[in-house]
């Protein structure tokens, strides 16, 4: 309920017995601007409990045959009571300021009401803004709220297909070391990776035999220094082929893939 005062001030229509000055009249005025805000709040107090009782689809035509308000009227003072807990926390603000607070959040109203705020270079209260510098401070606010849930919202998804990311190596990581297992599973057998291998081995013989003298002839009859750059790289190409067969064919011995390996690769020692 509104709160009583002792001996209010004279409102319009009460006979005065001598003239108000300037401050009585500022005084009166301030009491009924601040006890309009109180009255708002108490009445979209009681039109909150009126709609919850009402049928579904009566809402509209109690308002407009009972008391007169349109539905944005009567929102308007409910969402005001929603806003404020109890009417002392807008006893002292005009109704502008009160209406422009109910449509923010609950933290960026209670902040508001707390902090002095950065208008248009200034810190300032509540008290001290002007209605159009507390709907800029809001409109700020708002904005800000805003931009920091979207970027909550790119971050939350930003990590989610992280760990997508992250779940997809790790599957094609177990597939590759499953390949590997099966691979290593699905081996030749010995004859027929020896097979394979005296191919190789034969290849690289019958390279070197065919191409050995064709480079020496070529060295004795030009012995340019490109001839012998060229001689030197092809050279260090077929000792890193022989390298690389020498090491398979290890590899191949050591997981015994081969009968005879001893007497198969002694051409590997030389």
């Amino acid at each position: 309920m509104v709160k009583e005062i002792e001996n209010p001030p004279a409102v319009q229509g009460e006979e005065a017995p001598q003239p108000r000055t300037l401050e009585q009249l500022t005084t009166e005025i301030l009491y009924i601007k601040a006890q309009t805000c109180v009255n708002y709040w108490e009445m979209g107090c009681r039109l909150k409990e009126v709609k919850a009782q009402l049928p579904h689809g009566e809402w509209g035509k109690w308002l407009e045959e009972t008391v007169g308000f349109s539905q944005k009227s009567a929102g308007r003072l409910i969402a005001i009571a929603d806003a404020f807990p109890n009417w002392t926390a807008l006893s002292n603000l005009p109704v502008t300021k009160v209406w422009l607070l109910s449509t923010t959040d609950e933290a960026i109203r209670e902040d508001i009401l707390a902090h002095p705020q950065l208008v248009d270079g200034q810190m300032k209260t509540v008290d001290e803004m002007t209605t159009r510098q507390m709907e800029k401070v809001i409109r700020e606010r708002k904005a800000a709220e805003k931009e920091a849930q979207k970027a909550k919202a790119e971050l939350k998804e930003e990590r989610a297909l992280r760990a997508q990311a992250q779940n997809k190596s790790a599957a094609l990581s177990a597939q590759l070391e499953e390949a590997k297992r099966q691979a290593s599973a699905a081996s030749l057998p010995a004859g027929e990776a020896e097979k394979a291998l005296d191919r190789e081995v034969g290849g690289l013989r019958a390279h070197l035999q065919g191409s050995a003298p064709v480079l020496l002839d070529c060295i004795k009859s030009t012995g340019t220094q490109t001839m012998v750059d060229t001689v030197v790289a092809l050279s260090e190409d077929l000792d890193q082929m022989a390298k690389e067969i020498k090491s398979a064919a290890i590899c191949s011995r050591n997981n015994s893939f081969l009968r005879e390996p001893e007497e198969d690769l002694d051409w590997l020692d030389d």
